[in-house]
């Protein structure tokens, strides 16, 4: 029975990912031509697309759902007073199909891997997307300044420290780029932390392996603040969000994957 039931799931992610690419080659005839033309010139057109972008995903996010593909929650504990900064742990790779169906007009890191994807090559460009190459450190400064530049020009940047998707769902070790960032503007950290029922979409368990639902939530906290009057400080920003995240493991709202780690 479990091995029918690995392999039901196995078509249904097949199924599933074929939507995810229709829907690419549907935005990629107006994406194009857009790609196409002078970084200058693409600005103006980057919020109408990152706008269809974002309903491509509640539409993935809905789609998910119905199918029984895994179910994501999106859970605002900030009050309306997140940061322009948010900082988030990687478990899965819907992670960013979750954020993006609910947060509009965000800027992230891409792989450069998938910055090159025939499929999802304009759309990345069209959006603004920066792609980066981790083992290249001249792409990591030259990734840094855009970001910086983002944030000056008041975009909402999401920002994945750990590089890549844990393997075991702990939070691994995490780059300082952006924690600078933070320090350098004295813009705040907003922690997002995901969590999940079990292991799926990462580079150990891409099809879950146990029954039962699949669900992945992410947690937006209000922003990390300094103690009255002192500045923000990179290395102790970067404390304050390793301790929000031990404490969010410690509490009633992860789910199961991330608990049986406690």
């Amino acid at each position: 029975m479990m091995r029918w039931f690995i392999v039901w799931r196995k078509i249904l992610y097949a199924y599933s990912f074929g939507v995810f690419g229709v829907l690419c080659l549907l935005l990629t005839p107006f994406a194009f031509p857009l790609a196409l033309l002078p970084k200058g010139l693409r600005k103006p057109f980057q919020k109408v697309i990152r706008r269809i972008t974002y309903m491509g995903f509640g539409f993935v996010r809905w789609h998910c759902h119905i199918t029984g593909f895994a179910s994501m929650r999106f859970i605002d504990h900030s009050g309306g007073r997140s940061s322009r900064l948010l900082v988030a742990n990687h478990l899965s790779m819907f992670d960013i199909v979750l954020l993006f169906s609910f947060l509009p007009h965000v800027q992230t890191l891409v792989h450069a891997k998938f910055a090159s994807n025939p499929l999802l090559w304009a759309i990345i460009r069209t959006c603004g997307y920066i792609p980066i190459q981790p083992t290249s450190s001249a792409e990591g400064v030259q990734a840094y300044q855009l970001l910086r530049e983002s944030l000056l020009e008041n975009h909402t940047l999401v920002l994945f420290p750990e590089g890549t998707r844990s393997e075991d769902g702990r939070l691994g070790p995490m780059k300082k780029g952006p924690f600078r960032l933070a320090a350098e503007l004295q813009i705040p950290i907003s922690p997002v932390f995901f969590t999940c029922t079990q292991p799926f979409l990462n580079r150990r368990a891409f099809v879950p392996r146990e029954p039962g639902p699949v669900v992945l939530e992410a947690h937006v906290y209000p922003p990390l603040e300094p103690l009255e009057g002192r500045p923000l400080d990179a290395a102790e920003m970067r404390l304050a969000f390793e301790k929000a995240y031990a404490d969010f493991i410690c509490s009633d709202q992860v789910l199961a994957w991330n608990r049986s780690l406690v």
